[in-house]
């Protein structure tokens, strides 16, 4: 509409000509002007659109030209700045009057010496949302019913990330470090809140989902183990456990097991209501008969079974052996972590197939495998170290990493 004052025309009131604009940075960006959405599809220009995402972003901030110019091209040459940066303001403003419908509106402003957003217009964001969120769900002076609420709300708004497909830019990694962080420290907020109510099939829910986001997270794991003992999943319990130690020591070639033995300790003097006594029991020992090759554990279990088998050969005489495999470089050093996490998958995977259902292997350091071989003869064991030494060179043809082979009786 046109204000008429005093005889003379002024502005279009544009506020009236906007019903509303909602702005999505967590997971795919869109931005929707009077229920007229565009997303970050392929074919627009990814300048264009890192620029209107950046003065969203900034919207209640002032931000000289020069720095709109390192953060949109990144620190990379520019030969003209100031004339490239209108260029783009101008396809930016194109597309937004685009998809407004409206001419007579202006979503990027000129103002103060710099190019700003427009904040005349009713605005709402998932980005300001989050941030009111998880400061109220943080806010100890809210009832623990507010605060749930608004960590809940917090881990929703989140969905796959902050601006994943403009990770590439230094300013979006920054802050979508920062989403991240405040994500991870909602989710085990949250899960502390619901397991003191004894909510804890919710805790597992929680964890898991936000697991899938951040696999490493190893509070998040300490929490979801301890969901499952408190909830009586036994199976589940275990399962988490194991995986956890499976899983730090193929991506880094770390043991986590001392850092994960008291929720063991949990697991293994927890009385669990077995109803149905000793079938039920049996049931739930029963390992999956189509399983081949070799048992392979984390180094604790394994020590278990050692000291088990130990006593046993007292009584019996049985032979038992132990194997020591080395991954090393041809001078005998460790072999860069790359090469390592590589060549140690590849070892495990030929060691576990090569061997019976009765013998049993476990990590014992970065690039070690601890082997137990049981009823075999001397002349038997070293024929299946030359067997897996030799596949293994077959295997992996990178000729600067070797397996080395140690045996020694079980005493």
């Amino acid at each position: 509409m046109i204000i008429i004052f005093a005889g003379s025309e002024i502005m279009p009131n544009n506020k009236d000509t906007i019903a509303a604009i909602d702005v999505k940075m967590f997971g795919e960006f869109s931005i929707s002007i009077n229920g007229k959405t565009i997303t970050d599809l392929k074919g627009r220009t990814k300048r264009v659109w890192l620029l209107i995402q950046y003065l969203i972003l900034n919207r209640n901030n002032t931000v000289n030209i020069e720095q709109i110019v390192r953060d949109i091209w990144d620190g990379q040459p520019c030969g003209d700045p100031e004339n490239a940066l209108k260029n783009l303001i101008y396809r930016a403003r194109i597309i937004l009057k685009t998809l407004s419908g409206k001419n007579n509106v202006q979503f990027i402003l000129f103002m103060n010496g710099t190019y700003a957003w427009n904040n005349r217009y009713d605005f709402t964001a998932d980005f300001e949302l989050f941030d009111r969120t998880f400061n109220e769900a943080n806010n100890r002076n809210n009832s623990i019913e507010k605060r749930i609420y608004y960590y809940q709300r917090t881990l929703e708004l989140y969905r796959s990330g902050f601006l994943p497909k403009s990770s590439y830019s230094k300013w979006v990694v920054a802050r979508a470090a920062r989403y991240d962080e405040e994500y991870v420290e909602s989710a085990k907020r949250l899960c502390g809140i619901l397991m003191r109510l004894k909510k804890n099939r919710e805790v597992i829910s929680i964890c898991k989902s936000a697991l899938n986001k951040f696999p490493f997270d190893e509070s998040l794991r300490k929490l979801l183990i301890a969901a499952y003992v408190n909830t009586g999943q036994r199976d589940n319990a275990f399962r988490q456990y194991n995986d956890t130690l499976k899983l730090y020591y193929d991506e880094y070639g770390i043991d986590m097991s001392s850092s994960f033995g008291p929720y063991y300790g949990k697991l293994t003097n927890s009385s669990f209501a077995m109803a149905g006594g000793i079938d039920v029991i049996k049931k739930d020992l029963k390992e999956d008969a189509n399983v081949r090759g070799a048992y392979f554990c984390d180094y604790d279990i394994f020590k278990c079974i050692y000291r088990a088998q130990s006593r046993i050969i007292a009584r019996t005489g049985q032979p038992v052996f132990l194997l020591l495999f080395t991954l090393s470089d041809k001078e005998g050093s460790r072999p860069l972590p790359a090469e390592l996490e590589n060549a140690s998958n590849k070892l495990r995977e030929i060691i576990i197939t090569s061997l019976r259902r009765g013998d049993i292997i476990a990590p014992y350091s970065v690039g070690q495998f601890i082997v137990m071989v049981s009823m075999a003869s001397y002349e038997h064991v070293k024929g299946i170290i030359n067997r897996i030494i030799k596949k293994f060179k077959f295997d992996y043809r990178k000729k600067n990493i070797e397996a080395n082979v140690k045996i020694a009786p079980m005493e």
